[in-house]
């Protein structure tokens, strides 16, 4: 599957740098990465976008749009663009509300890659040390509806993924998901 920026590859030969601003009311950096061509012709890495936002729930809507927005561009399948925001959505929601100590102020990063065979997101936070993929999947005893909420969002994430990882690095959680593009 061939993911390309709708106006192509030329279009994109620069380094682009735009400024969001975050509900917080400050700056926050979003980096376009240009595509990396290989000898053969083929973007190896079609594209990189990156946001940081803070930890305000809201700041999660700036996630999903810009994933919506940059995906969509790049001729993303829809299918692919939703499971990318869920997954985003159920992986910054848990850094906001279980890994952040509301004594200081933290910075959560995500960034895409979107390359012809899929997408790679990665969420990086200096929040608390946790891997979320470290416990079992927890196993439904009961029907969903007398289920209690929460506890099913990282199971979620793997069965949508291709692969997932976890590491600390520089005082950093770096969680990183790959997405597969769906098959016809």
């Amino acid at each position: 599957m061939n993911f390309r920026p709708s106006g192509g590859v030329s279009e994109y030969a620069g380094q682009f740098d735009r400024v969001v601003w975050r509900l917080t009311g400050g700056p926050v950096d979003v980096h376009d990465s240009p595509p990396e061509t290989s000898a053969a012709g083929l973007m190896a890495d079609a594209w990189t976008f990156h946001l940081s936002i803070g930890t305000a729930l809201s700041d999660i809507g700036k996630v999903m749009d810009l994933l919506e927005g940059e995906l969509a561009v790049r001729n993303v399948p829809l299918q692919l663009v939703h499971t990318a925001q869920t997954v985003a959505d159920e992986l910054v929601t848990n850094v906001i509300r279980h890994g952040c100590r509301a004594d200081r102020s933290h910075t959560i990063d995500v960034s895409v890659a979107v390359r012809e065979d899929g997408l790679t997101i990665r969420i990086s936070d200096d929040g608390i040390p946790f891997d979320p993929f470290a416990a079992p999947a927890p196993v439904p005893a009961r029907p969903i509806e007398a289920r209690s909420a929460g506890g099913m969002g990282i199971p979620l994430v793997r069965r949508f993924a291709a692969e997932c990882r976890y590491a600390r690095v520089d005082g950093r959680n770096q969680v990183t998901v790959v997405l597969e593009p769906p098959t016809p």
